[in-house]
C-alpha cells in the first residue's frame, strides 16, 4: 500500500496528525478532534499548526500518541479530578492562537 507524504514541498502538511489516547491506569475512552491547518507571521517566521484537541472520559494517567507523516509523538499525562474553573475565574471563549497572528 502507498500513502501520499504528509508534507508539501514547502513544508506545509498535507493532512492532519493521527492523535490517540489510552488510559494507563484503568478503564475510559478518549476522543481526539483537529481543527483546520492554520498559519500565521510570528515576526520574520510563519508559523503553521494543527490545532488539538483531546476529551478524556475520566480522570487518571493518560498515554498520547499523535503522529503527522515520519514523526510521532509520545507522552504521559495526568488528568486531574477538579477541572472546574470557580465562576469567580472564569473568562470568555477566546481564541488564543488569533492574538499571536494564527488564522484557522
Amino acid at each position: 500500500m502507498h500513502s501520499a507524504p504528509a508534507r508539501a514541498m514547502d513544508g506545509t502538511a498535507r493532512c492532519p496528525p493521527k492523535d490517540s489516547a489510552e488510559r494507563v491506569d484503568g478503564p475510559g475512552t478518549a476522543h481526539a478532534s483537529t481543527g483546520g491547518y492554520a498559519t500565521g507571521d510570528k515576526g520574520d517566521r510563519v508559523m503553521r499548526r494543527w490545532p488539538t484537541v483531546i476529551d478524556f472520559s475520566d480522570v487518571g494517567c493518560w498515554a498520547v500518541t499523535e503522529a503527522l507523516g515520519p514523526t510521532t509523538v509520545r507522552f504521559v499525562i495526568g488528568v486531574p479530578a477538579d477541572r472546574s474553573v470557580p465562576a469567580d475565574r472564569a473568562v470568555a471563549p477566546r481564541r488564543p492562537w488569533a492574538d499571536q497572528g494564527w488564522s484557522g
